[in-house]
């Protein structure tokens, strides 16, 4: 039994990470952060730094979820979570943009489709929807 839950645990764990890695990938993030950088000769460094920040995202969670204390000295460990801090404060800032530059593409399908009238309501729309969905899951404790 506990082998099953851990297959079922680990499958969702991938799935997840697919997922946001899938949206990622889909906003064309690295990129677009790559050329406006000029930085595109280091794409594969950005890849590689996603995907480690990912994996030291779940293995911190997963140190967590079983009660696993890491206990540093009090100055790398500030070190650390600063260092976290500023790295997750730039992704969270990047994506952020990227998604922003994606309701661009809600105009241009509101015009494409000749949708004159409601195209504030359907912004608003999602807005309220993911809205209401992270305040039931952070209310019920979904996860």
């Amino acid at each position: 039994m506990t082998i099953l839950f851990i297959l079922i645990g680990a499958s969702g764990g991938f799935a997840v990470s697919a997922g946001v890695f899938a949206l990622i990938t889909s906003l064309s993030l690295l990129p677009r952060m790559a050329d406006l950088t000029r930085t595109s000769p280091f794409m594969r460094t950005y890849e590689d730094f996603v995907f480690l920040g990912g994996m030291t995202g779940v293995l911190s969670y997963f140190c967590v979820l079983n009660g696993w204390n890491l206990v540093l000295p009090e100055f790398p460990a500030l070190l650390i979570l600063l260092f976290c801090g500023l790295f997750t404060g730039i992704f969270i800032g990047t994506l952020s943009v990227s998604i922003a530059e994606n309701l661009n593409v809600t105009a241009v399908l509101g015009r494409r489709a000749k949708l004159h009238h409601g195209l504030g309501t359907l912004t608003l729309s999602f807005a309220i929807g993911k809205t209401i969905g992270s305040l039931l899951f952070f209310y019920y404790r979904w996860f």
